[in-house]
């Protein structure tokens, strides 16, 4: 006799994934975006929140209306995000901060998920995951309750959880436990170009998918970041138009 907590799979109905960036980013799970200092990481994240609050499009996102994003920044002070904001035109009363400072434990799991039911965001930034880890960054059961906390967040909401990894040159590298990209569905890279793929027209940085939990690898996106003059020491994002060249 077969347990009752045994089925055949047949039974087991196939979800549809939802993505909010065409499959870089899924609705309902978890995303790493990683990248050097200087590859506008935060930049391109307020960029992001700035379309989902706005209700405006960007390459490959198509916005049906408006929403809010909440934004979790472990290191930059809640001032210097609004000033990345405004630069990339967002709606400031829909992009939801803290200035509670607080690591992932099971108590500040239901705080937060607690705040993330008040918000009700479609879109949540965490800059960057290593200031919300309480213990070590290469400790897998430490980094596995801290992904697998957000990963319930997700799934429970729908909603989209960025967690931005900052990289360190080799030289200066830690380890870090695999759990980053082993939890996260899609991975993303804020890379720099090499000088013969954007020899002279600026485009210098791409966002980069290195893995799809739900297909394959999406198309390379070339950007830069330029001064924004309505709003002095903050950059804004422009796209290049589009190449499909699969990465």
């Amino acid at each position: 006799m077969i347990p009752n907590n045994l089925r055949p799979i047949v039974d087991v109905e196939i979800d549809q994934p939802k993505s909010l960036w065409n499959g870089r980013i899924p609705l309902g799970s978890l995303t790493l975006l990683e990248g050097y200092e200087g590859s506008g990481k935060a930049t391109l994240m307020a960029h992001l929140a700035a379309a989902i609050t706005a209700g405006r499009d960007i390459p490959e996102m198509k916005m049906d209306g408006i929403a809010n994003v909440f934004w979790l920044s472990g290191e930059d002070h809640l001032s210097l995000v609004k000033r990345r904001l405004i630069s990339a035109g967002a709606d400031l009363n829909r992009v939801f901060v803290t200035d509670r400072s607080f690591s992932f434990c099971q108590h500040e799991v239901m705080w937060l998920t607690k705040q993330v039911e008040n918000v009700n965001p479609l879109l949540i930034v965490i800059d960057p995951i290593f200031a919300y880890l309480a213990g070590d960054a290469n400790n897998h059961e430490e980094v596995r309750f801290l992904t697998r906390s957000l990963g319930n967040i997700a799934s429970q909401f729908n909603c989209a959880i960025v967690m931005i990894r900052h990289m360190r040159q080799p030289r200066w590298s830690r380890r870090v436990s695999s759990e980053f990209n082993a939890s996260a569905r899609s991975v993303l890279h804020a890379a720099y170009m090499d000088e013969e793929e954007a020899p002279d027209d600026g485009e210098r940085l791409a966002v980069v998918q290195t893995k799809n939990n739900f297909g394959p690898n999406a198309d390379r996106l070339q950007y830069r970041i330029e001064p924004n003059p309505d709003s002095p020491g903050e950059g804004k994002v422009l796209w290049k138009e589009i190449r499909y060249v699969q990465v």
